[in-house]
């Protein structure tokens, strides 16, 4: 089914490869926060026309580092901040307040510069950067996050009203739960798991589907998660261009493939 919407500017998502495990196997039941940890990843984003042409492409490197732990936020304590930021853009900086416990991963508050790639439901009267309310970001830089949901460019701390329940643990085969239902619903499942090479090694990985049924529900894509993170992300979907795309895309469907690939860690 081809998916009506407008693309802003550029868009995000990660893949991985290596030979060596490390990972033991068994079903994830959290993931490594320690502060100073550091991924890197590299992101490429394509384009295809309906005949199967390649119209654009781009990729970037993307660094994300645990920054602080045991922090507090409005009522929240013993948060975890996640910091992101492209290479060549160090001074552009993104962060995610989390709270980890033996039973979740929970996003509970961010603070975005305002360049995050955003994917946007068309509508009539946007020009080329503007933002529409809901606008979805396809897969913010963030090493666990992997999730649709509106970000407000913003220099304070957002506290969400809707906190996302990013993981429920242990990440058993067939568990499914809703992340959040503002602005819209999103709802994720562990399909299983893969052993997965990738650049920055051998992960025993959680494969996570994520949707959001209520509002686009042919779209969405899949996480690799592994005890140390995101290890891969993939996104692959067929949607027809609006005004945004320009005149040379006149209603076109187009081919839309992002991936997001752990490099190092």
């Amino acid at each position: 089914m081809t998916i009506r919407l407008a693309f802003c500017a550029w868009c995000l998502l990660l893949f991985a490869s290596c030979e060596k495990s490390d990972d033991a196997g068994g079903d994830v039941d959290s993931v490594d926060l320690s502060v100073g940890s550091a991924w890197t990843y590299q992101w490429h984003y394509a384009q295809y026309s309906s005949a199967g042409d390649l119209v654009w492409d781009t990729a970037a490197t993307y660094i994300v580092v645990v920054s602080a732990i045991g922090q507090t936020v409005g009522p929240y304590q013993g948060l975890t901040i996640l910091e992101a930021h492209n290479r060549d853009l160090p001074s552009q900086t993104s962060a995610i307040w989390y709270s980890q416990t033996s039973e979740r991963l929970t996003e509970v508050a961010y603070r975005s510069p305002g360049q995050m790639p955003l994917v946007l439901p068309k509508e009539s009267g946007l020009r080329p950067g503007q933002r529409a309310a809901g606008a979805l970001p396809i897969a913010e830089p963030l090493a666990i996050q992997g999730q649709f949901g509106l970000v407000l460019s913003s220099d304070s701390v957002q506290l969400r009203d809707d906190p996302r329940v990013v993981y429920l643990y242990p990440m058993s085969g067939g568990t499914s739960w809703v992340s959040f239902t503002t602005p819209f619903l999103q709802e994720r499942t562990v399909e299983g798991y893969e052993d997965l090479r990738v650049q920055g090694g051998l992960y025993h990985c959680a494969k996570i589907r994520t949707k959001i049924p209520t509002f686009v529900p042919d779209l969405g894509w899949i996480d690799y998660v592994s005890s140390q993170g995101l290890v891969k992300r993939t996104f692959d979907s067929w949607v027809r261009a609006g005004e945004m795309m320009g005149p040379d895309f006149p209603g076109d469907s187009i081919r839309v493939i992002e991936s997001l690939e752990l490099v190092a860690h």
